[in-house]
């Protein structure tokens, strides 16, 4: 990963968190965002942007401060915290990732079982058979390593930018003004753990400090522009479905065999052209994202376990990275929207919330640095996200305890 960021500079980089950012979890976001309305969801997204943008920065400034050219989350915790804090940030990361494996591998089923049975003679039923099919279909693709996979991304996410431009341009003529100005504050909370999950892209960050020279002015620019095309691209998204949909009809979705809203839109709309663009950008979202993701946490197992980049250990990360949460996504089908939501409200608060901004308090106290230095409001800040994490995570446990 490190080397297709560093033949690409500030641009790529950039690129490579928005294409990080962009994904499966932006099709749940109309689902969370939906009960609250349109105003008080570009609030949440906005709040959203700026934690994850200054939890990235602060984990990037510790790999700044790291001596070692380059590194990775559980080197980090190694340095700051001992075999102990690489133990368990390893954990950490190992759950969070399992997790959004899980929720895309089972996200993608019902289109692989669908593309399945329209290019051959095996029955789009047979769920065993599509998810083996899926399986060694990722692993041939993460095996060969960074160079193939780099190239395929950059088509996969030419199709997802496509795709997407022809849903705005379908869907905006439809949209309803009375819709939008739909607003219930009670609910502005809910969307956030899945906002977290939809702005994640920690992943990336130390192998983009590297290829970036450790560069603190390029690092800073990659990050809140790679952050910031994320923002522009939900909140257009979350204008065209919520716009059309009515907000009591949007908490409906989740409970039907977890297809995502995008396809209930193209029901509701009854256009083919609908139907087919929303089956396509489908698709590329929750492709990319798992793809990305399976990447990341090859990369990080191969980091963990300190072994060199080659064919065999390769191969047998892809099949340790792969064979779980397929597994899982098979034995307990139509977790999508549950277990992104558990992804970000839990995992992503723990590990790219609470673990940077902990990195960056003890690298500010050995550098005998002022936060205000680094970041703008120094500890008042630093105060206001780590409140902020601990009210996103009781807004997620508060979900789980009450079975929504």
């Amino acid at each position: 990963m490190a080397q297709i960021l560093k033949d690409s500079g500030v641009p790529g980089a950039a690129l490579m968190i928005a294409g990080t950012c962009i994904g499966g979890g932006m099709l749940v976001l109309p689902t969370f965002t939906g009960g609250a309305g349109f105003v008080p969801a570009v609030l949440s997204n906005l709040i959203s942007w700026v934690y994850m943008a200054l939890t990235g920065w602060m984990l990037a400034q510790a790999c700044l401060w790291s001596d070692k050219p380059s590194v990775h989350i559980a080197s980090l915790a190694s340095d700051y915290f001992g075999w102990k804090g690489r133990f368990i940030v390893s954990l950490l990361f190992l759950f969070l990732y399992e997790c959004l494996l899980v929720s895309y591998f089972s996200g993608s089923a019902p289109y692989f079982q669908r593309l399945l049975s329209r290019v051959s003679a095996t029955s789009g039923n047979d769920a065993a058979i599509s998810f083996i099919l899926m399986g060694l279909l990722t692993v041939l693709i993460l095996w060969p390593g960074s160079r193939f996979f780099g190239w395929l991304n950059a088509a996969l996410t030419t199709g997802l930018i496509l795709t997407f431009a022809a849903m705005v341009t379908e869907g905006a003529p439809a949209i309803e003004p009375e819709y939008l100005n739909y607003r219930d504050w009670s609910e502005f909370l809910s969307p956030f753990p899945v906002l977290l999950g939809a702005f994640g892209y920690h992943n990336i960050v130390p192998p983009l400090v590297s290829s970036l020279n450790k560069n603190p002015a390029k690092v800073r620019q990659a990050l809140w522009l790679g952050t910031l095309i994320p923002l522009i691209t939900y909140l257009l998204w979350q204008a065209v479905v919520l716009g059309m949909i009515p907000a009591d009809q949007l908490s409906v979705f989740p409970e039907e065999s977890s297809i995502p809203v995008i396809e209930a839109l193209a029901r509701i709309r009854h256009t083919p052209t609908l139907r087919t663009i929303a089956f396509a950008f489908t698709f590329f979202a929750i492709v990319t994202s798992l793809l990305g993701v399976a990447f990341s946490m090859i990369s990080f197992l191969a980091d963990l376990f300190r072994k060199p980049d080659s064919s065999r250990f390769r191969l047998l990360f892809c099949v340790l990275t792969i064979i779980p949460p397929l597994t899982i996504a098979y034995s307990y089908p139509n977790l999508f929207v549950t277990i992104f939501s558990f992804a970000g409200g839990i995992g992503e608060a723990t590990l790219n919330g609470i673990f940077p901004i902990v990195l960056f308090c003890l690298g500010l106290r050995h550098m005998k640095q002022a936060a205000k230095s680094y970041i703008p409001g120094g500890m008042k800040t630093i105060l206001i996200l780590s409140a902020l994490t601990l009210l996103i995570m009781a807004t997620e446990c508060m979900r789980l305890l009450s079975g929504g």
